[in-house]
C-alpha cells in the first residue's frame, strides 16, 4: 500500500463524470468509451452552477468521452483544460460491459472478490492513480486544480489517503483537503 504522506500535499477538487446509460443500468464500464446520457448532461449543467463559485485555474480530465463531455458542459468560464491519461477508469478486463449483478454472482460463486486476469491489478491501478495525482499536484503548485475523473479513481484516492471509502455520485464534487497539522492528514468535503 502507498503511504498517504507521500502524495504531494496540496488541496484540490474532484468531480465524477455525469451519468451514462451504463451507470443507469448498473453495468461495469471500466475503460469502455461511453457517452453521457441526457441526465448526465443535465447533471454537468447543474455542476457548473456550483463550480462557478470555486477558484479553478486548471482542469485535468480523463481521456474518456464521459469526462470530456462533462468538462465541456460545465467549463463555461473557458478554464484551461488538459487531458490526463492516467486518471481514466480502471481497466476491468472482461467484466467491462457486464451487469454488476452478474459480476456479483460470479464473485459469490468463486467465494471471493476478484477482477479477471485481463483486468488491471489493484496495485497497478492504485500506483497509476497515485503517480498521476502526485506528478500533477507537485508540478502545478500555484494552481487551483479540478480533476474530472471516475468512481474507481475516486475510491483509489480514498484508499491511498487512508480515508474511509464511500460512493461518489455522478457529477458529485468533492474537495480533498490537505490538513495543516503535522501528521499531514487528508480530509474530504462534499460540495454538492
Amino acid at each position: 500500500m502507498i503511504e498517504k504522506k507521500k502524495l504531494f500535499y496540496k488541496s484540490f477538487l474532484f468531480i465524477r463524470h455525469g451519468e451514462t446509460n451504463y451507470n443507469a443500468q448498473n453495468i461495469y464500464m471500466g475503460q469502455l468509451d461511453i457517452e453521457l446520457n441526457e441526465n448526465g448532461k443535465l447533471q454537468a449543467e447543474q455542476a457548473e452552477k456550483i463550480l462557478a463559485k470555486e477558484q479553478i485555474d486548471l482542469i485535468f480530465h480523463s481521456p474518456l468521452k464521459r469526462t470530456r463531455q462533462t468538462t465541456a458542459i460545465f467549463n463555461t468560464r473557458n478554464i484551461e483544460m488538459r487531458e490526463l491519461e492516467n486518471i481514466q477508469e480502471r481497466n476491468c478486463g472482461s467484466f467491462q460491459g457486464l451487469s454488476k449483478n452478474h459480476v456479483k454472482q460470479l464473485r459469490e460463486k468463486a467465494k471471493k472478490h476478484f477482477f479477471p486476469d485481463d483486468a488491471e491489478t489493484d496495485a497497478g491501478f492504485e500506483n497509476r492513480v497515485f503517480s498521476a495525482f502526485h506528478k500533477t499536484l507537485s508540478s502545478n503548485i500555484e494552481k487551483n486544480i479540478l480533476f474530472v475523473s471516475h468512481g474507481g479513481v475516486f475510491k483509489a484516492l480514498l484508499k491511498i489517503l487512508n480515508i474511509e471509502s464511500f460512493e461518489i455520485k455522478n457529477c458529485q464534487i468533492i474537495r480533498f483537503i490537505a490538513s495543516k497539522n503535522e501528521k499531514h492528514d487528508w480530509a474530504v468535503a462534499k460540495i454538492n
